[in-house]
């Protein structure tokens, strides 16, 4: 069999054997702006959402933090560690340049193994005395 043929015989089982191995992991995006967490002085603030990532995948969580008020994101409560490991918390700038501007807190989690598990965060005032949860968020997650 000639090089052409024997091309056109296996150029179709090769594309077929590609389509069939398995997809890298996708990052799923969670970002929730100031405006939705706004309310009244003195309400208490609670959002939840839910994501679903393969393992070996991440999820990036991005949520509104403003240093300025002496306001800030307490460290993130993992129900199943086993499931879901932070990699990385940072500081995003305002994307405004004006003073007191709200910027963005953000996460990576790794999704470790197949599982459920329930990330939650509190936006406090961390000294004696100071308002504690603020606001409050939940992230119900599937790794699948």
């Amino acid at each position: 069999m000639g090089w052409k043929k024997t091309a056109l015989a296996l150029g179709p089982l090769l594309l077929f054997a590609g389509a069939c191995a398995p997809q890298p992991a996708r990052d799923v995006v969670v970002e929730i702006p100031c405006d939705r967490f706004s309310a009244e002085a003195g309400d208490q603030v609670m959002i939840t959402r839910t994501a679903s990532v393969a393992r070996g995948g991440h999820i990036v969580l991005r949520l509104c933090s403003n240093p300025s008020t002496g306001f800030s994101w307490e460290d993130a409560h993992i129900s199943q560690p086993s499931v879901l490991a932070e990699r990385s918390r940072t500081s995003l700038p305002p994307t405004i340049a004006m003073p007191g501007a709200a910027g963005l807190e953000e996460w990576t989690f790794e999704a470790r193994d197949k599982g459920v598990c329930t990330v939650t965060f509190s936006y406090s005032r961390p000294w004696d005395g100071g308002e504690k949860g603020a606001w409050q968020f939940q992230l119900d997650v599937t790794v699948t």
